[in-house]
């Protein structure tokens, strides 16, 4: 059966097996080490997602043919992509603010305590910690992340088309955070996120977007949800449904824009490989046991069976 199967689809997901292990070794041997300082607590953790995902990534890349870093994305995006950021970051605030009502049955007075205890409580009382906090829980994991779904994931599956290839790296994007509550807000976060790496062409853009949304939600989002929590839930669920259909509409028609703007330009989507029309086997193409590990092991991981 493997040999039916690309070594691209076989091996992703064995990357994100390894990244997943990698997390758990490294977040154990953080708990067992006592810090002097907040400052060395959050410098541990810059090392640690420079640890877990760049070097495993650069360790892949390396096992590529030449030429495949090329084919990343890892370039800057013009001004003329940025409004597709700038939607998108509205997209998601107001699609995570519409997930955790979901989640939460309409209060969000613990989710709001949780997100202000992540920004490091009174740890916050200088620019110098707010640097730190930033750097180690928002702007470093984003461009680490992205470097390894958006970057790698992505090109490993865009010869399958966007829908396919977003839609995966997006789940192994969610599995790979170990929490089966919250894997819908994931998902969704990975899917607007390969949505504009893929629009853009860019992987850059979609770390500048997740380290725009990971500085929202540290610094903004228990304010958003101590407000919500003092409103009435149906209200303000359906006001953040409108504005995140109103933005999605208009992240949408940029999107449109840009591939209009491809086309005139010559640059076109990758073709699709030929396969056979039957479901079965066109979805082994996608579909390995590699995957299918990934998904078993993250349901032991997040029911608590495996220790995390």
């Amino acid at each position: 059966m493997l040999e039916r199967i690309k070594r691209n689809v076989f091996t992703a997901p064995l990357l994100v097996i390894v990244i997943g292990a990698l997390a758990i070794l490294v977040g154990k041997l953080l708990e067992a080490i006592s810090y002097e300082s907040a400052e060395a607590l959050f410098l541990s953790y810059i090392v640690a997602e420079l640890l877990v995902f760049v070097l495993p990534g650069i360790f892949y890349v390396k096992l590529k043919p030449r030429g495949y870093a090329v084919n990343m994305n890892l370039v800057s995006f013009g001004f003329s992509k940025l409004p597709s950021v700038i939607l998108m970051f509205f997209v998601m605030v107001f699609g995570s603010v519409l997930t955790n009502l979901l989640l939460s049955n309409g209060t969000l007075a613990e989710l709001s305590k949780d997100a202000l205890q992540m920004t490091g409580g009174d740890y916050l009382t200088s620019p110098l910690s707010i640097l730190y906090v930033s750097l180690a829980l928002a702007v470093v994991p984003a461009f680490a992340e992205e470097f390894i779904f958006r970057g790698i994931l992505l090109n490993e599956y865009k010869n399958y088309g966007m829908l396919p290839s977003v839609c995966i790296s997006a789940f192994l994007f969610a599995m790979l955070h170990f929490d089966l509550r919250l894997f819908p807000l994931y998902f969704l976060s990975g899917l607007a996120l390969g949505f504009t790496a893929y629009v853009t062409r860019s992987a850059l853009s979609a770390a500048v977007l997740h380290a725009l949304y990971n500085l929202f939600s540290l610094f903004f989002l228990p304010l958003v949800l101590n407000f919500i929590s003092m409103e009435a839930g149906v209200l303000v669920f359906y006001l953040a449904a409108v504005l995140f259909l109103l933005f999605l509409m208009l992240t949408l028609g940029e999107g449109e824009r840009l591939f209009a703007g491809y086309a005139s330009s010559g640059i076109h989507s990758p073709e699709k490989p030929k396969r056979k029309s039957n479901f079965f086997p066109a979805a082994l193409e996608l579909f390995s046991p590699t995957l299918l590990l990934s998904v078993v092991l993250f349901l032991l991981c997040a029911l608590k069976i495996l220790p995390v």
